[in-house]
């Protein structure tokens, strides 16, 4: 059931939901699918910042080891590698970030949370690209929320997905109707033996 269904239940009119709904984006108020998705991002988000920490003190002891190391290839070879050790973990706190992000969007626009890992893998393919701005903010979500909505309808919510498809099955034969079979060997004589028109 969506917040307006849920609002629509209690009596509510239709301006009057619309006019909630509206009060809440202007007040920074959102809904989730998700129990305690503030908790979980709270915790995502800390974990984060304690990564970020602890990248800006090895940066810290790289700058402060250099002047030391002129002249010492050993130590230059340890410098190296330290420094490629914070490039790879800032891109996977990076990575990681973004991953976060998507997920909670994906929630919030009505994906199916056993779902969530199989669009995240259709949005990595390349199926909608999906970018984080140095604010943090992600770029190209709704364009990609779209494009999933309309390739992987199944995956979200029925009433948040936008598209619900009707199955019409296509009729079989010839436009004859067919007698239903008596016997398994009525059953194989109409499948094989060729139509007499």
């Amino acid at each position: 059931m969506t917040f307006e269904e849920y609002l629509k239940s209690k009596g509510l009119t239709e301006e009057q939901i619309a006019d909630i709904v509206g009060g809440m984006k202007e007040n920074k108020l959102y809904l989730s699918a998700e129990e305690n998705i503030d908790e979980r991002y709270g915790k995502l988000k800390g974990q984060h910042d304690e990564a970020s920490g602890k990248l800006t003190a090895a940066e810290e002891l790289i700058k402060q080891l250099q002047p030391q190391a002129k002249g010492n290839e050993e130590l230059q070879g340890k410098i190296a590698d330290y420094e490629q050790q914070v490039k790879d973990a800032e891109e996977r706190a990076a990575k990681a970030e973004r991953d976060a992000s998507v997920k909670v969007a994906l929630l919030a626009n009505g994906a199916l949370p056993e779902d969530v890992d199989y669009l995240m893998y259709r949005i990595e393919q390349g199926d909608a690209e999906v970018k984080v701005d140095e604010g943090g903010k992600l770029s190209g979500m709704d364009e990609a929320v779209k494009s999933l909505k309309t390739t992987c309808p199944k995956n979200f919510a029925v009433g948040k997905s936008g598209a619900e498809v009707e199955e019409k099955p296509l009729p079989t034969g010839s436009g004859e109707k067919k007698t239903e079979p008596q016997s398994l060997e009525d059953a194989l004589r109409q499948a094989y033996e060729p139509n007499k028109e």
